[in-house]
């Protein structure tokens, strides 16, 4: 088999398995990357050996992309999908050994995230959306259930009327990151605002399964909503660049502020290790020191 045909067979696989069709086009997207510089060399990949993977990752490394190198997380995604690529070869035996198994991947900063609202500036950009029509409706539903349940923005776009249980407080994500489902509670207001968009707001003569949709009936994607944050927020006056995530970091941030326990937090967020929610102590952290400083009167003695 050609290089692309293994491919082909791998993505398959991938459909197979249930990965969602958003991960498999990031597997797509990665994949792409190598194939192109496999067949720059004319090298098969069932023949590639551990030496020549290392040579990838090297050639990684030193890639740019738009002026500027490969970020390590770039770099990490591309060998950790090509090590998942390699596991498949060696389970469906078209591969004795997996070259991939010694692969390491590239050690990653713990960034603090960024864009994160203080809460007064999320509530000025929900109290400026005005409710008189139903885009409005819509838009405001939105960004209140962005804020209520810290959702991703893909996981947001691809929900459907049927994960709503409005009566009970709770949401269904049917396809979270590594294509994992999770139950999580969506807040009385964002309740309100969906019971709202649902009976007033959303288009009528439609089949469309999913939730949240344009005007002329059709699913919203994400790149659309990630706009709509950006220009509601420009418009309640907010200088800092806004996005969905943005609205989601602010959910953690602001729950382990007012005292939620972080692997509640955690399952909230849909993070799979622990290690990934606690950077948001680091902010609670940050922001205690400010408040420490502006505040214990034996810090104003310095004043």
């Amino acid at each position: 088999m050609t290089n692309g045909q293994i491919l082909q067979q791998f993505y398959e696989n991938l459909r197979i398995k249930g990965y969602s069709p958003l991960t498999i086009k990031g597997y797509r997207f990665k994949m792409d990357r190598f194939l192109s510089y496999l067949e720059a060399r004319h090298r098969e990949i069932v023949r590639l050996t551990a030496a020549d993977l290392e040579e990838y990752r090297m050639n990684l490394y030193y890639q740019e992309y738009q002026g500027e190198p490969l970020s390590l997380a770039t770099q990490a995604g591309c060998i950790s999908k090509l090590k998942v690529l390699f596991q498949y070869l060696n389970k469906a035996n078209l591969i004795l050994i997996d070259p991939a198994a010694g692969l390491e991947l590239p050690k990653l900063p713990r960034r603090l995230p960024k864009n994160i609202l203080p809460a007064r500036d999320i509530k000025k950009i929900l109290n400026s959306v005005d409710t008189a029509t139903p885009l409005d409706v819509r838009d405001r539903t939105i960004l209140e259930v962005l804020y209520s349940s810290g959702l991703r923005v893909s996981e947001l776009a691809g929900l459907k009327i049927t994960d709503l249980d409005l009566s009970q407080g709770f949401l269904t994500v049917s396809h979270g990151k590594g294509d994992k489902a999770r139950v999580i509670p969506v807040g009385k207001i964002a309740c309100r605002y969906l019971r709202e968009y649902l009976q007033n707001a959303r288009p009528k003569d439609t089949n469309e399964t999913i939730l949240f949709l344009s005007c002329r009936g059709l699913p919203l994607a994400g790149r659309t909503i990630e706009r709509m944050c950006e220009q509601r927020a420009i418009r309640a006056g907010i200088k800092q660049h806004v996005t969905p995530h943005g609205f989601r970091h602010s959910c953690a941030t602001e729950m382990l502020k007012n005292g939620v326990d972080i692997r509640y937090i955690q399952e909230l967020l849909g993070h799979e290790s622990l290690k990934t929610t606690q950077i948001y102590t680091k902010v609670a952290v940050k922001d205690l020191k400010r408040v420490h400083a502006k505040c214990h009167p034996r810090e104003k003695d310095l004043l």
